[in-house]
């Protein structure tokens, strides 16, 4: 079996979950999860600039290593 006859498997299962209203009654005994804001600030990095340059091939200087706290799922 080739490639492209898996895809058209694929869709066509999909297809008849979909005709048949599995999706819709997954839906609707789903509970909404709780949105919670954001508790830490998200830090974004200076752009980075290439070192050296050539016709095809930019050249980036490495970043240092940095340590950052996880923190744990509740």
């Amino acid at each position: 079996m080739q490639r492209r006859d898996m895809v058209k498997l694929g869709a066509l299962a999909g297809a008849s979950v979909a005709l048949q209203g599995g999706f819709r009654l997954q839906a609707a005994n789903a509970t909404p999860l709780p949105i919670l804001p954001f508790q830490v600030p998200l830090t974004v990095p200076p752009v980075a600039r290439p070192v050296m340059s050539t016709r095809d091939t930019d050249t980036y200087q490495s970043l240092k290593h940095a340590s950052a706290p996880v923190r744990d799922q509740p």
